[in-house]
Formats: C-alpha cells, sequence, structure tokens
C-alpha cells in the first residue's frame, strides 16, 4: 500500500535549500528591523502553520493556535539557530503549542504524545475535510494514530519535510524518524483495513493512496476560516505578551 521508489530521506532538495536560504535572508533582515520582511516571512508560512492544526482541532481552535505560534515565533526569532529550516522551527513551536493545548483540555499535565490520540482527547476537526468515504476512513485512522505518528505522517505526506526538519520538529534524531515512520505507516495501514470492510473499497484505498493524501492536503487549504483570520502583524504581535513554549 505504501511501497514507494522515493523515500524521506531521497526527495529532491534543491527546492527546500533555495526555500530556506529565502527563508534566512528575510529572518536576517527581520532581526535587523525590517518589518516588510517579516510580514512576509509570516505570510509565506501561515499556510503551513494553519494546516497543521486544522486536522486536529475545530476551526477557531485551529486559528487560534495558529496566531498563539506565531506570536511565540516573533518573541523568540532571535533564538532560531538554522540547525533546520525556519519552517521546521515554526511548526516546532505548533506542536508544543498544540501539545499545551490538549493537555489543558484533556486535564492531563503529563501527556504523551506517543501514546495518546486527538480522538482520544475527543477533539473535533472540521468533518469537511473528507467529502468521500475513503478520505474520511483515511482521516479518521489519521487520528486515532498517537499525536505524534499522526504528525510525523502528515509532515512526511502533506508538507513533503525532510528527515532533518521532521527531526527539528519532533525533537528527535534522524535515525529515530526513520524508524517512526516505518511504524506509523504499519499502525496506519492496520487501524484502515480495520475500518474497510468492502473489497473494492479496499483496493481504491489501496491503489489511490497518494491521490487520496493529495486531495486531503488541497481540501485543508480550501476550508473557510473564522472573518477574523490573518497572519498576526508582526507590529502588534511584539506589542503584546508572548505564550510560553510547552514542554
Amino acid at each position: 500500500m505504501y511501497k514507494s521508489n522515493t523515500t524521506l530521506l531521497d526527495s529532491p532538495t534543491v527546492g527546500r535549500d533555495a526555500a530556506a536560504e529565502a527563508d534566512a535572508g528575510l529572518l536576517e533582515r527581520w532581526r535587523a528591523g525590517d518589518t516588510q520582511a517579516a510580514s512576509q516571512l509570516i505570510d509565506q508560512h501561515y499556510p503551513v502553520v494553519s494546516r497543521f492544526f486544522r486536522n486536529k482541532v475545530d476551526l477557531a481552535a485551529a486559528e487560534d493556535m495558529t496566531q498563539k505560534t506565531f506570536m511565540i515565533c516573533v518573541g523568540r526569532r532571535e533564538s532560531f539557530r538554522g540547525d533546520a529550516s525556519f519552517r521546521a522551527y515554526l511548526l516546532g513551536i505548533a506542536r508544543n503549542v498544540l501539545l499545551h493545548e490538549l493537555r489543558e483540555r484533556s486535564r492531563q499535565p503529563e501527556l504523551d504524545g506517543d501514546l495518546i490520540s486527538v480522538a482520544d482527547i475527543g477533539t473535533s476537526p472540521s468533518q469537511r475535510l473528507a467529502r468521500r468515504l475513503e478520505q474520511r476512513l483515511l482521516l479518521q485512522s489519521l487520528r486515532s494514530l498517537p499525536i505524534n505518528d499522526q504528525c510525523l505522517l502528515e509532515l512526511y505526506r502533506f508538507e513533503s519535510m525532510s528527515a532533518t526538519e521532521v527531526a527539528e520538529v519532533l525533537g528527535i534524531s534522524v535515525t529515530a524518524v526513520r524508524g517512526r515512520l516505518r511504524r506509523a505507516m504499519a499502525r496506519l495501514r492496520k487501524r484502515l483495513l480495520v475500518l474497510i470492510d468492502k473489497p473494492n473499497l479496499r483496493e481504491s484505498i489501496t491503489a489511490e493512496f497518494e491521490p487520496w493524501v493529495r486531495s486531503i492536503r488541497e481540501q485543508l487549504d480550501a476550508l473557510e476560516l473564522p472573518p477574523a483570520a490573518a497572519a498576526p502583524s508582526p507590529r502588534r504581535a511584539e506589542s503584546e505578551t508572548v505564550p510560553q513554549k510547552a514542554t
């Protein structure tokens, strides 16, 4: 079902490297006081951060968490060392915001992302994400995985991130990413097969897995945000209290 000649470590890096260099230039200008560069950098990465939350919580909560992520980024822009991409740095903040919010909702201060899923906590992402049964089953299966597995697969499948970037987001080694990816894919396959009871549907979702994943990302992008949704202004963000990073 998931066999491919392209692995997480084999995917082309030219485009990613160019994007990372462009981000580094914008960040350097931002640190020097160029608010236009700051706005450009935030606008550029706003969709990926928003998309990270939309398959885990409802749209209003996703927008709130996206705003919090950028508020933290604005307050901590000097702490970015450039070990991985700026996108990975941002999504690492986003993951901490997500875990913090889920701990609050579940009242579990020691919530373990390797064991608990968003389905266990009872979050309710938009039902408009999936228009067809195959998509609904795939999303249901993703949400039933441990949070860290769901994040890993979505970063890989939705965002085409490199092993180094994924490792930065999850706070693990590149070697660990390889092993976790294999296990997460196996768990996803198992959950899908449990949900699917029709042979023709099994054949469809097996043969067309990659197109379904791409279509879900497209629908994540197409979802309407609340009226107030917009990338935060760097000036406004700097004037407000920055939330503390979840640990």
